[in-house]
């Protein structure tokens, strides 16, 4: 009797290893595998063949219109506006309509940028600095990427009005001999080793 069972139990595996087989089922368990389908192969090939003629875009080198330029960190968006980094425009500086420009991030774990904008004696003016799909926002203005550079950023307008930012420099210091505050301002953050000597500890030189 156990025998008969036994033999009626292998048969009905054989019998669900067969289904499995003919309907290209991968049990878990199983050794079996679902054979590749021509359409399926056919489609791989096609695949393959687009992606050689399209020589391989995705693999390229990206191309950023300004050599000084580099792929957005922190807050930046997709898109045109990852052509320069939020942390380019911290820092002080001064516009070409005699504004000193401070710009600051309002985010303590990623770059946000905030420009604020002094002259007296109006009322200090504060601007977002924002990615956009088609680039950075400053206000109403819009970065141009092509004619900005490490020593200047530059803003163009709707109306075509243009404002110009170059670093913003300590009274006294040329710029020959001197770092602009925008490219110190990486520094501020910085612990300076301090030496700590024990109280009632005497230090002999």
């Amino acid at each position: 009797m156990a025998f008969e069972d036994s033999t009626r139990d292998l048969e009905l595996d054989d019998q669900i290893r067969a289904a499995q087989l003919e309907a290209g089922i991968k049990h878990p368990h199983s050794t079996y595998s679902r054979p590749k389908e021509p359409a399926s192969e056919e489609l791989n090939s096609r695949i393959r063949a687009a992606q050689r003629a399209a020589g391989a875009r995705g693999l390229d080198p990206v191309r950023w219109p300004a050599p000084w330029a580099r792929p957005g960190v922190g807050s930046a968006g997709p898109g045109v506006a990852q052509s320069m980094a939020p942390e380019s425009f911290l820092g002080k500086w001064m516009d070409s309509y005699g504004n000193t420009v401070c710009v600051y991030s309002t985010d303590a774990f990623e770059t946000r940028p905030m420009a604020t904008l002094s002259k007296a004696p109006r009322p200090d003016i504060h601007l977002k600095i924002v990615p956009r799909e088609d680039g950075w926002h400053c206000g109403d203005a819009k970065l141009d990427i092509m004619r900005s550079a490490p020593t200047q950023v530059c803003w163009v307008f709707p109306d075509g009005r243009v404002s110009t930012w170059t670093p913003w420099y300590e009274e006294g210091e040329g710029q020959e001999y001197s770092m602009p505050l925008c490219a110190l301002q990486k520094y501020q953050f910085q612990v300076i080793p301090q030496m700590f000597v024990p109280i009632g500890v005497v230090c002999i030189s």
